[in-house]
């Protein structure tokens, strides 16, 4: 056989699978993980709507709920429901099968990932403005840029969206995402951490001021955007074997540990804090 005939030859189709694999666990894990977050902000953060009782807004968190404070009540529960949407809406913007074949599915469910995304940083940063974060100025700082970037990244993935620079759009739609899943991340990187260290050093749940929740005021978001911008730069200057292998590493490495550090979060805290 020769050159031309094996760049035309049919691949095999379970090494087609195979390659597919790690970005087919990647996405399984987003979609679950996220899913669960999701079902814990609904079921915990609804029952005071139901039951009357506003101090269960504060039984993971002790500020979020202060009576006669409406502005900012209102500010953290529109944030708190958001996250959850653009949580359940974000993975399903990766599955191939509806870029491509349910576009206008697509887009819509990008134009509502968008405008959440740009409500929730709004409401975040005016909770922060009126109440302040539980764990004071270091997570006031880290969480208020958060919120700008998020913010900042929704308008240019809808204004590049708008102007046809698709290109453009889907980098930021990618920084966007990488964003918008920060707030899960964040979650179970303390019960990853928990996990490791059979507790969690460094961390006052009182007043979320130890040295490891100082530290987490940031690292929540910024290696994540790191992260992307590495993505972008292995993407356009290495091979796709290269690209491969760099999926597979990420895969080996991280998967577990996010997957871990997701059932800390549920088993330690989420499903406690719902059932009361």
């Amino acid at each position: 056989m020769n050159q031309e005939q094996i760049l035309t030859a049919p691949r095999n189709p379970t090494f087609v699978s195979l390659r597919k694999l790690p970005a087919a666990l990647w996405l399984s894990l987003l979609i679950v993980g996220q899913a669960v977050f999701a079902w814990y902000i609904f079921a915990l953060y609804t029952q005071p709507f139901t039951s009357g009782d506003n101090t269960i807004f504060n039984r993971v968190l002790n500020n979020l709920h202060v009576p006669d404070q409406l502005l900012a009540n209102f500010s953290i529960a529109l944030h708190l429901f958001g996250g959850a949407v653009i949580s359940i809406i974000g993975p399903l913007q990766l599955i191939p099968a509806i870029r491509e074949k349910a576009l206008p599915f697509h887009r819509m469910l990008g134009r509502t990932y968008v405008i959440t995304a740009m409500v929730i940083s709004i409401a975040g940063m005016t909770f922060i403005l009126t109440r302040g974060a539980v764990g004071g100025i270091y997570m006031d700082v880290g969480f208020a840029l958060y919120g700008f970037l998020l913010f900042s990244c929704a308008v240019q993935t809808w204004r590049l969206a708008m102007a046809k620079q698709m290109q453009a759009h889907r980098r930021w739609a990618i920084r966007l995402f990488a964003l918008g899943m920060a707030s899960w991340l964040y979650r179970v990187e303390y019960g990853f951490w928990g996990i490791i260290n059979g507790g969690l050093p460094g961390h006052d749940s009182d007043t979320f001021q130890g040295s490891f929740d100082i530290f987490m005021d940031f690292a929540f978001y910024i290696p994540t955007l790191i992260a992307v911008e590495l993505y972008f730069y292995v993407r356009e200057r290495f091979s796709d074997t290269a690209k491969q292998v760099a999926l597979i590493v990420s895969l080996v490495v991280l998967v577990p540990s996010i997957s871990l550090g997701c059932y800390a979060a549920a088993k330690g805290w989420w499903l406690p804090a719902i059932a009361g």
